[in-house]
């Protein structure tokens, strides 16, 4: 008899709960902001143009929200191991590089300029990495993490080829 019960009563209310609770964390999970990076070519620049630091390198650091809830963008930092006392570089928003407003699903960008991107070069030939840690600070204390690919810096330099690198940055 209790068998029967079981069956009947409290196995598909038991399952309809869990089904409720897995779901329920599902969507939490999917509101979540989640911020994906990248660095590429910024079509309009020639990398390596002019020796001034602050000059556009011909390079962009990217972020995209994948998530559906928008973030506001303090700060991002790039570094290896830990942000405070290992990073190469931070970036600030300002009103040219429009960095601050990460809707869902949209990308955005930030050029660097040529003292970041030798960073990233250096950063490269010391430690042999194609990927940095990335961590961006949001207005509400909120912290994003992920990790930004720049392998085409193997493309272009190599352990070989160093001193190919020196003049390249001279001009």
């Amino acid at each position: 008899m209790f068998n029967e019960i079981f069956k009947l009563i409290i196995g598909p209310v038991t399952g309809t709960a869990l089904a409720l609770i897995v779901n329920r964390l599902s969507e939490i999970r999917n509101k979540k902001a989640k911020l994906v990076f990248g660095i590429r070519c910024d079509n309009d620049i020639t990398p390596g143009s002019e020796g001034i630091k602050t000059n556009p390198s011909g390079y962009q650091l990217y972020c995209v929200n994948i998530g559906q809830v928008a973030v506001f963008i303090e700060s991002i930092v790039l570094y290896d191991k830990n942000y405070k006392n290992d990073y190469f570089f931070e970036i600030f928003p300002s009103p040219d590089n429009e960095l601050s407003a990460l809707m869902p699903f949209s990308p955005t960008t930030f050029s660097l300029d040529n003292q970041e991107y030798d960073n990233l070069v250096y950063f490269y030939n010391e430690k042999k990495k194609a990927s940095c840690n990335v961590t961006a600070f949001s207005i509400d204390d909120k912290k994003y993490t992920g990790k930004a690919n720049f392998w085409w810096i193997k493309t272009q330099y190599d352990s070989e080829n160093s001193e190919d690198m020196e003049l390249y940055n001279d001009i």
